[in-house]
């Protein structure tokens, strides 16, 4: 399925993302991963689930999609605080 493929590449980009975030903020790096891997098993869950615990997993899986958001953009300010320090 499609959709399979698109949550592994988003993991894979987000845990990339994290490894350099984690130089500087290894909590937020470690969330970052925690959060995105979610997103992907509650998802993938979700797609094959059955009635209630369909609608259930789906919905983790979007929320843990915006904690991953939030976790991008704080990560995000991270790298660019740092870059700003100077030399």
């Amino acid at each position: 399925m499609k959709i399979l493929d698109s949550l592994v590449d988003m993991v894979q980009m987000v845990h990339g993302l994290a490894r350099k975030v984690a130089r500087h903020d290894r909590d937020l790096a470690q969330q970052m991963k925690r959060s995105s891997s979610s997103t992907a098993l509650n998802g993938s869950e979700g797609l094959f689930a059955r009635a209630g615990k369909r609608t259930s997993r789906l919905e983790d899986a979007v929320n843990s999609a915006r904690e991953t958001t939030m976790a991008l953009r704080f990560g995000e300010s991270v790298l660019d605080l740092v870059n700003e320090l100077p030399e």
